[in-house]
Formats: structure tokens, sequence, C-alpha cells
């Protein structure tokens, strides 16, 4: 990390820390000073379900911040908050999924083609997009912390780094969960295809 990143890390850390304090303008700081990286994750997360979440990415990110505006949480750091944004981007992303799909009950369901890392490489539909919800919701229910590395990881965006630091774990354990989380994924993406 560059001195100049590790001095927004800091500032952001520490804006974090005064709104969850009560600083009412430390919110609006927060933002203004993580909006375009928020952004980038929303947009990450929309483009990781094959552009077809049905959201755009500015409406999932507001719809995020909306979620998380009242209710400020103990943010430990930089890494710490936009892994829990990523947590929030993916509950209100999956939340609308379902709703679009009780709408549609009995609609159209298109295979959903996954890569060895896990990610859609053809467009998804809601469905598509439930199903990988439900396979990381399944891994996080076998082992919750290869599960949460794995969302650090592809959703969140974070760094092994970043992630050892957030779970206060080693790299080495995160390669080594990840290697698991991966692995345990792709079985139980096959296996859902194959049904």
């Amino acid at each position: 990390m560059t001195a100049a990143n590790n001095a927004d890390a800091t500032s952001l850390t520490n804006l974090l820390h005064r709104w969850r304090d009560g600083d009412g303008a430390a919110y609006n700081a927060v933002i203004e000073q993580s909006y375009e990286a928020l952004r980038k994750l929303a947009h990450a997360r929309v483009n990781r379900v094959g552009g077809e979440a049905g959201m755009a990415p500015t409406e999932l990110l507001h719809e995020a911040l909306i979620k998380v505006a009242d209710a400020p949480k103990d943010w430990q750091s930089r890494a710490h908050f936009f892994a829990s944004m990523s947590l929030t981007l993916r509950s209100v992303l999956i939340d609308f999924a379902r709703a679009q799909q009780a709408e549609r009950r009995g609609g159209e369901f298109a295979m959903v083609t996954f890569t060895e890392s896990g990610q859609a490489s053809q467009p998804a539909t809601h469905a598509g997009l439930l199903e990988l919800e439900d396979a990381l919701c399944e891994i996080e229910a076998v082992d919750p912390r290869s599960g949460e590395i794995l969302h650090l990881t592809y959703f969140a965006d974070l760094t092994v780094e970043e992630v050892a630091s957030v779970l206060n774990i080693s790299a080495p354990s995160v390669y080594r969960e990840l290697r698991f989380a991966r692995g345990w994924l792709k079985d139980k993406l096959k296996e859902k295809l194959k049904a």
C-alpha cells in the first residue's frame, strides 16, 4: 500500500469511527470519500451476475447506502467497511432478485454456466443469481469462515492481505481456505446445474 493509499485508509477509518460515535457530518464525508470505490464495487457485483441483475449499479449502491445510513456499524477499518458494504450490496441484490422471481412464479429458468472460479460465463437470470446465492449460503453453513473468505475475495474485491486483516487470520490461512471454498463452490454449482 502506498503512502497516499495508507493515508486515505487512515482518514476513512477515522471518519467511520466518528460516524459510529454520532457525528452526522462524518457519514457524508465517508460517502464522499468512498463513493467512487463503492460504485465500482456495485458495478463489479452486477457484472459478476452477467449484468442481468435487473438493477443498475448506481441503483444498487443507493439502496445499500440507504440500508446502512440509519444503522452505522462499528467498522474497524477501511477494509472492514468495504467488506460490510459488499455484504449489504449482496443482500439488496438478492432481495431484489427474489422479489422479481416471486412476481414471475413459474417463469423461465435459464441454465447458467460457471467458470472454474465460480463466476458466470454467460448472462445469468434471477434464477441463476439465486442458485449462486443458495450455494454461497450452503458453504457459509458448512464452513462459515471459508464462505466469508470467498465472499470477501470475489464480491468485496479485497486482497488476501485485506481479508486476513478483516478476519484477523494469516494470509496463508486465507489462501488455504480460499482453495477449499473455490473447489466446494465449483462442485456444488455443477450439482445444481445437473439437477
